[in-house]
């Protein structure tokens, strides 16, 4: 029997695996960096999330050009390079920390107790086969006091959400799951 598509779809469900150890780490802060334009910040460009624990660790997600995933790394994203300015637009990329200031200040000091990823499933109809899909479209930080931290590829731009699950359709309809880390 051909296995190749299963072996894509437990691929995909497994690609955060490797930040269970992130599990039981305490959150110190939440950054990002977001393009301006004119000192103005541009709300159609933001590119990543890394989030820093106690203990030294790094957590940073960006996406993938494909419009639907996203990935995770253990080091902090480096600086956009990309920021063409002319006479009229001034473009700068600046480093902001969100747990700063508003809600996600709640979330310092928090302990990470759960990773699950935020799968996003279809079906391909060729040559009368249906051929199965998954793509991991984002990622849930769950932490001790309940509250959560959603990343997502929303189609070429990176959107998070703090206490708010953007999927509650995709979810009950079957076109998306969750699958806990650990």
């Amino acid at each position: 029997s051909y296995m190749k598509p299963d072996f894509i779809l437990l691929n995909q469900r497994q690609l955060l695996k490797p930040f269970a150890k992130y599990v039981g780490t305490i959150l110190v802060e939440a950054s990002c960096w977001k393009l301006f334009c004119n000192a103005d910040p541009d709300d159609e460009c933001d590119c990543n999330l890394d989030l820093r624990f106690q203990d030294g660790s790094v957590l940073s997600f960006s996406i993938k050009e494909d419009g639907q995933s996203i990935v995770a790394n253990p080091t902090s994203f480096d600086k956009p390079l990309w920021a063409v300015s002319d006479d009229t637009y001034q473009y700068e990329w600046q480093r902001l920390v969100l747990t700063k200031e508003g809600q996600w200040k709640s979330l310092v000091g928090q302990k990470l107790t759960q990773l699950e990823s935020i799968i996003l499933l279809w079906t391909e109809n060729r040559q009368g086969q249906e051929i199965k899909h998954e793509a991991l479209a984002g990622c849930r930080c769950v932490f001790e006091k309940g509250d959560y931290l959603i990343f997502t590829n929303g189609g070429d731009q990176a959107q998070w959400f703090l206490n708010q699950m953007p999927y509650h359709s995709e979810l009950e309809s079957g076109e998306m799951c969750l699958v806990p880390i650990c």
